[in-house]
């Protein structure tokens, strides 16, 4: 749908060598371009301030009925006569006793109504023209603009700025350094603003520090929502962050701690991998490497029956960093967590709660993936 340039950084990285980046770039896709629609929303808090008006309809501004760049003998279909009772409730075409006769005249200099009479009947109808006064006393013909906005493939509003709304706005929440180069809050806010309707799911699979699910949540309290967000990340330092500011944000909002729910991949091989990585002697890692041969899953083209015999050379290589290496290599990464469809597997135990989760996240996925 478009390319936007986001104004993160206004200064500019002053570590590059030549041109110190400002901004970064959003892609914006749909699955398909023919039905996608953004919502009619305003981005702009300045834009926002001008509908200064309100209706049973939502808020506007009025912009008057005369088009001044046009002359009546250019266009003189759209030169015509309207009616307006002495209240100013009633608009028409129709002469009527009592009734005050408006021209698209401005300054002495005949001009033309926006649209064609049928069309301005349609208008009035549906309650979008109305008569004011100004104050000299003379009625004026205005029609109601509703909340628009065309959104731009520039963002460059100070609220975007990723050190302020970002990275000291994390710090704050937490109350130390947090994740390296955190979205500003207000770019993820305004993303969901165009995108997303109350009732939404919102999936960010790179989680990071969770200024989506932040931004779902201040989203859902400014227009009384309830979207979901799903957020995944794959660096423990990176997910802890992300789990502690959700619960800060949670408790400063009222919202319910029940309603949200953080969980991790139950590890298998992963858990050696952890273990190979944090040990410290060849002594712990022999003693890996029998548990390993015994307890995890190897690699396809691993004869199982050979790291058994092969301790004495795996002891002689005598160099810690080549017995970690080929300790991973021993390993199925296919294999680091439990997969769903061995769910049921009584070797993996897991817990009826653990399935209870599962079937009720993936549903029919799940059942289809067990029986």
């Amino acid at each position: 749908l478009g390319i936007i340039s986001v104004i993160h950084k206004p200064e500019g990285r002053s570590q590059e060598k030549f041109f110190g980046t400002s901004n970064e770039f959003m892609l914006v896709y749909a699955k398909d371009k023919t039905r996608a629609n953004f919502r009619k929303v305003l981005l702009s808090d300045a834009k926002k301030a001008s509908f200064n008006l309100e209706d049973k309809k939502g808020k506007y501004k009025l912009r008057s009925f005369i088009r001044g760049e046009e002359f009546r003998k250019n266009k003189p279909h759209l030169f015509y006569p309207i009616y307006v009772s002495a209240d100013l409730e009633d608009i028409s075409l129709t002469a009527q006793e009592g009734y005050h006769e408006i021209l698209p005249v401005n300054n002495g200099v005949e001009r033309i109504w926006f649209v064609k009479p049928e069309t301005f009947l349609e208008r009035v109808r549906n309650d979008e023209i109305t008569a004011e006064k100004n104050r000299k006393g003379e009625i004026r013909i205005f029609y109601k603009v509703r909340e628009v906005e065309v959104f731009t493939t520039h963002w460059i509003d100070k609220k975007y700025n990723a050190i302020t709304h970002g990275t000291k706005l994390l710090e704050k929440i937490i109350g130390r350094k947090g994740v390296s180069y955190p979205k500003s809050l207000y770019t993820v806010l305004d993303i969901l603003k165009l995108t997303t309707d109350p009732g939404d799911i919102v999936l960010d699979f790179f989680a990071g520090s969770g200024t989506t699910g932040h931004a779902v949540l201040e989203l859902n309290e400014q227009d009384g929502g309830n979207r979901h967000f799903i957020l995944v990340e794959q660096l423990e330092a990176h997910a802890a962050v992300c789990k502690e500011r959700l619960e800060r944000v949670i408790a400063q909002k009222g919202v319910r701690d029940r309603d949200f729910l953080s969980c991790e991949l139950m590890q298998y091989n992963q858990a050696y991998m952890d273990k190979i990585q944090a040990a410290q002697s060849p002594e712990a890692l022999v003693a890996l490497y029998q548990d390993i041969a015994e307890n995890s899953f190897l690699n396809w083209y691993v004869n199982a029956e050979t790291p058994q015999e092969a301790v004495g050379d795996f002891i002689a290589i005598d160099d810690l960093e080549a017995q970690k290496y080929l300790l991973v290599e021993l390993l199925d990464k296919n294999q680091l967590y439990v997969n769903l469809s061995e769910i049921g597997d009584a070797d993996f135990c897991v817990s009826e709660e653990d399935k209870a989760l599962n079937k009720a996240f993936y549903g029919d996925s799940y059942c289809r993936a067990n029986f």
